[in-house]
């Protein structure tokens, strides 16, 4: 493949999706992408501290030491950073809605709505899905999903964020 047919490609990729299948009209009005509950966003943005607790434990196992040390470090992370924490017993996000002026806007579960922009690359697999979003004010939202096979607005959201990104990043490197 040569580098001209590798950025044909690439344009493909970013006009018309990875599947080359192009956006229609109505792929571009979006209906709000609920992600479920706030209880469910907890436990899914609680997987990481629950895993490096396992390893903690089998550290333990392998040599007391060097575990209880560790196990020590990750409480105060798990404390620090961990979605049931009291410390951050704060608003979690459950929907992603396309705002009026075409801009992206995250639903609480207080039910207060806010304008967000994308923070990182999504990773957007079609079964799953990770968004990390920051507000005007500088709160940080990340939005986790499992969705099922086929789910239309999960297929339309996933076009209209990797092409949110992809003019993102253009925008920050023209010579690239």
């Amino acid at each position: 493949m040569t580098a001209e047919d590798m950025r044909i490609d690439s344009r493909l990729q970013k006009q018309h999706g990875p599947d080359h299948t192009p956006m229609a009209d109505g792929d571009k009005v979006l209906p709000d992408l609920c992600f479920g509950s706030a209880g469910r966003q907890r436990w899914l943005q609680s997987i990481p501290c629950i895993l490096a607790l396992l390893c903690a434990g089998f550290t333990m196992l392998h040599d007391w030491r060097w575990g209880l040390v560790l196990l020590v470090v990750l409480l105060a992370w798990v404390v620090w950073r961990c979605p049931w924490s009291l410390r951050t017993n704060q608003d979690m996000p459950e929907a992603l809605l396309s705002g009026r002026d075409g801009g992206l806007q995250v639903r609480m579960d207080s039910g207060s709505v806010l304008p967000v922009r994308l923070r990182a690359r999504p990773f957007l697999h079609p079964r799953l899905g990770m968004i990390s979003l920051r507000s005007g004010d500088g709160r940080r939202a990340v939005l986790i999903g499992l969705f099922a096979a086929g789910n239309d607005p999960w297929r339309r959201w996933r076009l209209r964020l990797r092409q949110e990104w992809d003019a993102k990043t253009e925008t920050a490197d023209p010579a690239g």
